[in-house]
């Protein structure tokens, strides 16, 4: 009767020389005798979640307007340009 790999538990032992194995290590780390209950790792393909209000990030904004408004304040008083009427 044959077994599915799914059946099968997964012992943790290199068949060579009993050492400690992952499933996903190829080769035991002791010995070096690969591993024939080796699982390849799944990756998962991760995107991140589709916002549809990309459009406009007024936040993205605010702080290069502010800091151009300050910048031309303070380049104005070093230049000695024209005194503001008060």
């Amino acid at each position: 009767m044959e077994e599915n790999a799914k059946d099968k538990k997964y012992s943790g032992k290199c068949k060579s020389c009993g050492a400690s194995i992952k499933q996903n290590e190829k080769v035991c780390s002791y010995c070096g005798t690969p591993n024939i209950e080796y699982v390849e790792p799944v990756v998962k393909d991760i995107t991140p979640p589709k916002n549809d209000n990309d459009d406009f990030d007024f936040g993205g904004m605010l702080g290069p307007m502010m800091g151009g408004m300050m910048m031309g304040g303070i380049l104005r008083a070093l230049r000695g340009g024209p005194k503001r009427r008060r």
